[in-house]
């Protein structure tokens, strides 16, 4: 079971090195075994070799530790559901028995990433894990804080591992409704409107925003109410709290930021593929019925702190986009990137790892996946020689990758920089040219894992 020796751009020496890194820190590594884990398939990709080594069967902890020590992967994994057959080559075969409940979220497509450094993605996703946990996970969906785990990836996101029993034959549909929820996907922000056999009822259905009576236009039989859109409590249990309190945010976080990079913010905020997004004509135009003060002397974003009245715009299309932009904020990113399709016709692992995207799309989300792979914790991450580190909510709080997540030793190591790159680990701050450089060996493995470095040969 040796990986082969097709290097793929990087020289024989520099695999040589990352492999016997890898394989001295297993001999004698913690290793988190998942629950279960002789019922659940293992994948394997090495360095220098493109495809993967799936459909592994470990039936022991000594098992897993020889396989890690001897053939040094790049990236380890496990499936997140459990199988009669895990072996067996195809899904028909394997026979499935149930599976975790994964959430996967990755800084490549939090809003505004790619003007981000590396240190500032791992913050805002750490928040964003954070806030799932907590708000969705714990508070809306009510599960119990014992079923819930929490997993540095070791590259630029966290996972969480939901092991309720209550969730483990869920189907993909039934995971997909609690995506949509986490997501806002299908949340009805409308006024209160009523069906007619909701009517019949009684039970009029009410949307996010609270169509209510404040006054009437005209006289006699002309006389009609003046009805507008009005904002729940902050309190308000579920998505009616969690939009209220992200509209007072916003307001604050846009006034806070001034015009220039407020509109900057606006127009990005809901770009996407299929969504041409507010646009700068339109994000100056909401801004000002936001923020100017108009001779009443009164803003609208004053008057939306005052009285919860969201009619304070001048087009009902900048009203729109406003409320979708809340949502946009308010909700958690969970979507998967597409990718080519295995010979199964499904996505294939190594495509279904540590993918999310921005909300509003098709592609099936990772959190619905019944069938995928989900990092070992405690494994190593071959782009950045990180741990892949198990957390509890408590622990994620102070949790800093660039420092806790570095496990590999510090003894000098000579490398021939070949590309430039900027890293901060450990405290220290590498900036490095091409050319040859001496770094700890954690700073070396990071550059060769990012393509930057190789192992200096003479």
């Amino acid at each position: 079971m040796t990986s082969p020796k097709d290097t793929k751009g990087q020289d024989q020496a520099t695999l040589d090195f990352l492999q016997s890194t890898f394989s001295r820190y297993y001999e004698r590594a913690p290793l988190a075994m998942p629950d279960r884990f002789g019922r659940r398939e293992w994948g394997f990709m090495f360095f220098g070799r493109g495809s993967m080594l799936r459909h592994v069967a470990l039936k022991s902890k000594d098992e897993v530790r020889s396989m890690l020590r001897n053939e040094a992967p790049a990236h380890s994994y496990h499936s997140t559901a459990y199988y009669e057959k895990p072996a067996a080559p195809t899904m028909k075969e394997k026979g499935w028995l149930g599976a975790d409940l994964i959430f996967d979220l990755d800084a490549d497509h939090i809003e505004g990433s790619e003007r981000m450094s590396y240190e500032e993605m791992l913050a805002v996703v750490k928040r964003e894990i954070i806030r799932l946990a907590e708000e969705f996970l714990l508070g809306d969906l009510g599960f119990d804080s014992d079923h819930i785990h929490l997993v540095f990836s070791g590259g630029r996101g966290y996972h969480i591992h939901v092991t309720d029993p209550r969730v483990l034959e869920l189907t993909s549909h039934e995971r997909r409704e609690i995506v949509d929820y986490i997501t806002g996907v299908g949340l009805d922000l409308e006024m209160e409107t009523v069906s007619p056999a909701t009517a019949k009822e009684g039970n009029p259905h009410r949307g996010i925003f609270r169509l209510e009576v404040v006054g009437s236009t005209g006289r006699g039989r002309f006389a009609r109410p003046l009805k507008m859109r009005r904002l729940p409590p902050n309190d308000a249990p579920g998505w009616e709290g969690r939009m209220a309190r992200a509209t007072m945010g916003m307001l604050d976080e846009l006034e806070a930021m001034g015009e220039k990079l407020a509109v900057d913010r606006m127009s990005q905020l809901l770009k996407g593929p299929g969504r041409k997004g507010l646009g700068t004509s339109n994000a100056h135009k909401l801004y000002s019925d936001l923020f100017d003060t108009p001779p009443s002397g009164e803003s609208g974003a004053d008057k939306m702190r005052k009285t919860g009245v969201v009619d304070v715009f001048s087009r009902e299309e900048l009203a729109r986009w406003f409320v979708e932009m809340i949502k946009e904020t308010a909700g958690v990113k969970l979507e998967r990137k597409a990718s080519a399709k295995d010979e199964e016709g499904e996505k294939p692992a190594a495509a279904r790892v540590t993918e999310v995207k921005a909300t509003g799309e098709t592609d099936e989300p990772v959190t619905s996946d019944i069938k995928r792979l989900i990092r070992l914790p405690t494994s190593l991450h071959g782009k950045t020689g990180f741990c892949v580190v198990p957390l509890t909510l408590d622990a994620v709080k102070d949790f800093d990758p660039l420092k806790d997540a570095v496990v590999l030793p510090s003894d000098p190591v000579k490398v021939n920089v070949v590309r430039a790159i900027e890293m901060k680990l450990k405290g220290e701050h590498f900036k490095l040219v091409p050319g040859l450089a001496d770094l700890p060996r954690y700073a070396a493995i990071f550059a060769m894992g990012r393509g930057a470095a190789i192992v200096a040969t003479r």
